[in-house]
C-alpha cells in the first residue's frame, strides 16, 4: 500500500489548464502561504506490508550479540508480518519484551539497542490492540464528503475569482449522494501536488479548506472498495493505524520534518476517527515519539539583571590590634554579577 506520495506526474494539458485558473485566483485574491508537508494519494485500502527496521534487523543485531540476534530475529520477521494471525504476533511480541529486559546494557551500542526493541516492540503490540479496537466507527467525527464540498464552496465564493475552482473540482458532483469512482478519482489527482505546478499553484492547493476536501474525497475512495459501511469503517481503521505506524518508522529512521509532520497528521486523523483505537495507543505514542522536551535558555546578562548589586561602604578605624593603635579609613567596593559554569557531570 503506498501510503504517503508527495509529487504526481500529470498531463500538460491539465497543468496549462490549472495554471491559467490558479494565476487568476492568486492575482485577485491575497495568498496565505501554507507549507504542506504531507499529501496522500488515493491508497490502496489493505494493510500495507510491513518490514523490520533495519537498525533492528537479524543481521544488524548480529555485530552487536549474535546470540540475541538469533533467537529475535525470527521474532521480529512475526511481529511485523501483517498477515499473520494477531494472536501469533502478539506472542511474538511478549517474547521480544522479555528478551529485551533482560539484556544486559553492557556497552552503549547494547544499550542502544535495548531501548530500540522496546520501543518498537511497544508501538507494534499496541497497534495491534488497536487494529481490533472497538467503538469508534470513523464516521461522526471524519470529514464528510458532502459537509467539505459544501464548506469548500463557500469559501471559494468568498475569495476573488474563487468561483472558477468550482467546477474545476466538481464540487457540485461531491454534493450528490451519488458521485461516481471516476470523479472522486479525478479531484483527488487534481488536489494532489505535482511537478508541473509552480509555487503560487502549489501553496494555494496547500491551503487547509482544499487539503480537508482531498482527505474527505481520498476516505470516499477507500470506503466505496467494500461492501458495507461495517467493513468500510474496519477498513479505514487498518488503513489510518497503518499509516501512522509508517509515519512513525519512517520518521525514525530519516529523523526529516516532513516525516515528523506526517506522523502528526496520522496521529491528529486518528484520534478524532477512531477514538478507542487511539487510547490503546496513546501511552506508546506519548512516551515514546510525542513526548514535551521543556528546555531552559539560562543567560548571564539577564541573570545578573535580576541578581546584581554594587555599593561602596566607607567608615574609619580606630582599633587596638595587636598591641598597636590603628586608626585611619576603610572603602569597600561590592560588584556582585552571575558567572553561570556548565555541570562536567550532570544536566543543567
Amino acid at each position: 500500500m503506498r501510503v504517503i506520495s508527495i509529487l504526481r506526474q500529470r498531463r500538460v494539458g491539465r497543468a496549462v489548464g490549472a495554471l491559467s485558473i490558479t494565476t487568476s485566483l492568486l492575482f485577485g485574491s491575497a495568498v496565505f502561504p501554507t507549507t504542506l508537508q504531507a499529501t496522500s494519494e488515493a491508497p490502496a485500502v489493505q494493510a500495507a506490508e510491513l518490514s523490520v527496521p533495519a537498525d533492528i534487523t537479524e543481521e544488524a543485531m548480529e555485530a552487536i550479540d549474535a546470540e540475541l540476534a538469533k533467537v529475535a530475529g525470527p521474532l521480529l520477521r512475526t511481529l511485523f508480518d501483517v498477515k499473520l494471525p494477531d494472536e501469533e504476533r502478539q506472542r511474538a511480541a511478549a517474547e521480544l519484551r522479555t528478551l529485551a529486559d533482560n539484556l544486559s546494557a553492557t556497552t552503549p551500542e547494547k544499550d542502544s539497542l535495548r531501548r530500540r526493541l522496546q520501543r518498537r516492540v511497544a508501538l507494534m503490540s499496541s497497534a495491534i490492540a488497536a487494529s481490533s479496537a472497538a467503538g469508534g466507527g470513523g464516521s461522526s467525527s471524519a470529514p464528510n464528503l458532502t459537509t467539505a464540498a459544501a464548506s469548500t464552496v463557500t469559501w471559494l465564493n468568498s475569495i476573488a475569482n474563487g468561483a472558477t475552482w468550482i467546477a474545476y473540482l466538481h464540487l457540485d458532483d461531491l454534493q450528490k449522494p451519488d458521485v461516481s469512482i471516476d470523479v472522486l478519482n479525478q479531484v483527488s489527482r487534481n488536489l494532489t501536488l505535482s511537478d508541473a505546478m509552480d509555487a503560487g499553484q502549489k501553496s494555494f492547493a496547500s491551503k487547509p479548506q482544499l487539503q480537508q476536501l482531498k482527505m474527505a474525497v481520498d476516505k470516499a475512495i477507500r470506503r466505496s472498495a467494500y461492501a458495507n459501511d461495517a467493513e468500510a469503517a474496519q477498513g479505514e481503521l487498518q488503513y489510518q493505524v497503518s499509516l501512522l505506524i509508517h509515519s512513525l518508522l519512517k520518521y525514525e529512521h530519516d529523523q526529516l520534518g516532513a516525516d515528523a509532520e506526517n506522523a502528526r497528521m496520522a496521529w491528529r486523523t486518528l484520534r478524532s476517527d477512531f477514538p478507542a483505537a487511539a487510547a490503546a495507543l496513546r501511552s506508546v505514542v506519548n512516551d515514546n515519539y510525542f513526548n514535551h522536551n521543556l528546555h531552559f535558555v539560562v543567560s548571564e546578562d539577564l541573570l545578573s539583571r535580576l541578581i546584581s548589586d554594587y555599593r561602596t561602604e566607607s567608615g574609619c578605624i580606630a582599633e587596638c590590634i595587636m598591641g598597636a593603635w590603628v586608626t585611619g579609613s576603610q572603602i569597600t567596593n561590592a560588584d556582585l554579577r552571575a558567572d553561570i559554569k556548565p555541570s562536567r557531570d550532570r544536566a543543567m
